[in-house]
């Protein structure tokens, strides 16, 4: 019986984001099946409103829940920032279907992928893990592109999404990178353990600084140094003597011998 009690204590506390996805998968299936935006704009704004109750009733509870082993953890600080998203939401999508009608986009995509981003918001905001932080800025940033390049016909949308792409790529990976040079300082991913090392301090903190040090000398550029030794991405090798002898003209010399070999008349040297 423990294990029953376990599965459904997880789902308290991410509730509001299920209610979200199972009313984004109706609502696009009905799409489908019988296209009509004003439809869709009204089970959004339901299933909003619905969402919203729900993380209502765990404000008033004042309950600090967690599921998925800590990954989440809804408390009344979490709850509150997720009604501000909820609201926004709402506030965005009633006023924007103006908008979105004269351009075409008034369709059921539009509107489950805001329910897509918003879970996104919520997941980011309940996370006390890096990797649940990952995986909601995730959710909300393709879910971003997509209603970015939602005009199929128009240049400028489609631009604007392959920009917008490239660049959260990017800065997915400097994230990426971020969270794994943490990983090297504390040796987990935990808020609550990372936040204590911080505060704690010591030589775990500086171990960033001695990771970024490493990178940083792989990848300094190559030089040739008077001992004779090469440097190429912080390794050193010996050199053979060709390369410090200052006799030794340097590649693409044009020597007045080789292009006498190839039939081509020598040039004279007080020619500039």
């Amino acid at each position: 019986m423990s294990a029953p009690n376990t599965f459904m204590a997880d789902l308290i506390p991410v509730s509001a984001e299920l209610w979200l996805v199972l009313a984004a998968s109706g609502i696009l299936i009905w799409d489908a099946i019988k296209p009509n935006g004003d439809r869709s704009q009204m089970l959004t704004q339901i299933a909003l409103f619905v969402a919203l109750g729900i993380n209502s009733g765990h404000l008033m509870a004042g309950n600090t829940l967690s599921a998925w082993n800590g990954l989440i953890v809804s408390d009344p600080l979490a709850n509150l920032l997720k009604i501000g998203c909820i609201l926004a939401t709402m506030m965005t999508l009633h006023y924007s279907r103006h908008y979105v009608a004269d351009r075409g986009m008034h369709s059921g995509e539009f509107y489950v992928l805001a329910i897509t981003a918003l879970v996104g918001q919520m997941l980011m905001v309940s996370s006390s893990h890096m990797l649940m932080l990952y995986l909601g800025l995730e959710l909300m940033s393709l879910s971003l592109y997509a209603l970015v390049a939602l005009r199929r016909d128009h240049a400028n949308s489609t631009e604007a999404a392959m920009k917008y792409f490239v660049l959260g790529a990017m800065a997915s990976g400097f994230l990426l990178y971020g969270i794994s040079m943490l990983y090297g300082a504390t040796g987990s991913l935990d808020m609550a353990i990372i936040f204590k090392a911080l505060e704690s301090g010591g030589a775990a903190v500086n171990r960033p600084t001695a990771i970024l040090a490493s990178v940083a000398d792989a990848l300094r550029p190559e030089r040739d140094d008077a001992d004779g030794t090469h440097a190429e991405g912080g390794l050193r090798r010996r050199v053979g003597p060709e390369r410090l002898d200052p006799a030794r003209p340097p590649a693409g010399h044009r020597s007045r011998r080789g292009r006498c070999r190839r039939g081509l008349p020598p040039v004279d040297p007080r020619r500039p």
